[in-house]
């Protein structure tokens, strides 16, 4: 039987859910669930007083920001027993700057390995090295370009001894950037996330994971900051962006979804610049078109 280490994510927050069915994580899936370092950044999300500090989410449900060592595992893909998911698709946020209180990140943010507890085989690594995301575990895979100080999306796709996939978006790109190669012929027992080597600390937020073979998770609409479901820019999402604005001295996040617009990880007049712009051009329709 897999066992349940004092790593797990609570209620399986990486878990490999059937095919078509995904998994997100909340706030209180990462609460005492700390890796190798005993993590004291690993408790969970905090909002020091003060917009410039005030960065530590994409969204917000599940933010982590872990120093270097300090991750979350889980044990639950596969399910009970030996064995884990040939086919395995994640979907998270990094951001690539300076965390409250640190200097910068530079190191591994996600591993999937064969074993529990982040043992074993690695099947598939994420790395940010200051300018480029890169992958590990699959062959003939390309890296990917990025900047300082800005979020990025990241979904890996693995398909054990067949395809790879790893799409990337963020500095408020319009489009992904997606590179593929083949994966080993290996199939995931256990998955972690934080800053598992490195240096600096992490930021990581939003963790989705399926079983799905054919079909994206995708990524959250920027600046969809309103409560609610649609995926529409509205003026109640430029609304919502400038009441986070004015309480920026209570170092509380207002916005329910998605605030950050230009992805720099402060919530800012830009942001609320950007949406209005949408606004105005009669945009928002169609805007948040592919995303959640």
């Amino acid at each position: 039987m897999k066992s349940m280490t004092k790593n797990l994510m609570a209620a399986a927050l990486l878990m490999a859910l059937p095919v078509g069915a995904s998994f997100a994580c909340t706030t209180t899936a990462w609460n005492g669930n700390t890796g190798a370092a005993g993590g004291a950044a690993a408790g969970g999300v905090a909002f020091p007083t003060g917009n410039a500090s005030r960065f530590a989410r994409y969204s917000g449900s599940c933010a982590l920001k872990t120093d270097a060592g300090e991750f979350v595992t889980d044990n639950t893909p596969g399910g009970t027993g030996a064995g884990g998911e040939s086919v395995y698709r994640a979907r998270f946020y990094v951001y690539t700057g300076s965390a409250a209180g640190s200097t910068g990140n530079t190191g591994k943010v996600f591993t999937a390995t064969t074993g529990d507890g982040n043992t074993g085989t690695e099947v598939v690594g994420v790395t940010f090295n200051g300018t480029a995301f890169s992958f590990s575990g699959a062959t003939g895979v390309s890296t990917v370009p990025a900047v300082a100080n800005k979020w990025y999306s990241i979904e890996i796709f693995h398909q054990s001894g067949g395809a790879f996939s790893a799409t990337v978006q963020g500095n408020a790109a319009t489009s992904p950037t997606t590179v593929t190669g083949t994966s080993a012929a290996l199939s995931v027992g256990s998955a972690s996330l934080g800053l598992i080597s490195g240096a600096g600390a992490v930021l990581v937020d939003e963790f989705e994971s399926t079983r799905s073979a054919d079909t994206a998770i995708g990524r959250y609409c920027r600046g969809n900051a309103a409560p609610g479901t649609d995926v529409v820019i509205s003026i109640a999402d430029r609304i919502a962006i400038n009441n986070e604005i004015i309480g920026a001295s209570t170092g509380v996040n207002t916005s329910s979804r998605q605030p950050d617009f230009n992805e720099d990880g402060v919530v800012s007049i830009a942001d609320r610049s950007g949406v209005n712009a949408i606004i105005s051009a009669s945009q928002g329709g169609t805007f948040c078109a592919g995303s959640n």
